[in-house]
């Protein structure tokens, strides 16, 4: 009877310690996993990087000074940026709108790209292309075929376009300069 009894106080003193193992465990896991958390959403959100932090310092240090400036946009050499093409509207769904004047043609589809050199400009016109696409489709809608079916009317139209880009996004956002959009391009035109 005493052996039984011993044995049994030896399994519950065993059993009694991996939980505690088993609790502790857990324990660092948990904690491991939020750390690691925490590291991944300041490393994607920016804040991780030097330049993320002393942008952090700074809105910090102005927000108890009271101040409320926004940054200054720096100027970028325009020569090392790589130009880049950006699509107005969606891939593979061109604008395509009525013609004010429909007597040679009653449609026009159009596809558009602008070109930029710096890759902020891209991330704005992301934001704004709601706006974008209902100011050109505005645009596009009021010419007469007539006028766009020659090659002087058709350049008319692009600088059109490419004034109202401008003016959009000189209009929507401060960090952009209107002229960080180079030139419009029409890549598909065609009246029907």
């Amino acid at each position: 009877m005493a052996e039984a009894k011993k044995t049994e106080e030896a399994v519950e003193k065993k059993s009694g310690g991996s939980k505690l193992v088993v609790i502790l465990l857990i324990v660092v896991i948990l904690l491991l996993g939020g750390v690691l958390g925490g590291g991944a959403y300041l490393f994607l959100s920016g804040k991780l990087t030097p330049q993320g932090a002393a942008q952090v310092a700074d809105a910090e240090g102005h927000a108890e000074e009271g101040e409320h400036k926004k940054p200054k946009k720096e100027k970028k050499d325009k020569a090392h940026a790589a130009p880049t093409y950006v699509l107005i509207g969606e891939e593979k769904a061109p604008f395509t709108v009525n013609l004010a004047e429909t007597s040679e043609a009653d449609y026009l589809q159009v596809e558009v790209q602008v070109l930029i050199s710096d890759p902020a400009v891209e991330g704005a016109i992301k934001t704004h292309m709601p706006l974008l696409k209902s100011k050109l489709g505005a645009l596009f809608s009021q010419q007469k075929s007539a006028e766009i079916k020659t090659a002087q009317g058709r350049e008319q139209l692009r600088l059109h376009a490419l004034e109202e880009v401008r003016k959009v996004m000189g209009s929507m956002t401060d960090t952009v300069d209107p002229e960080d959009i180079e030139d419009l391009l029409f890549t598909n035109f065609v009246m029907q």
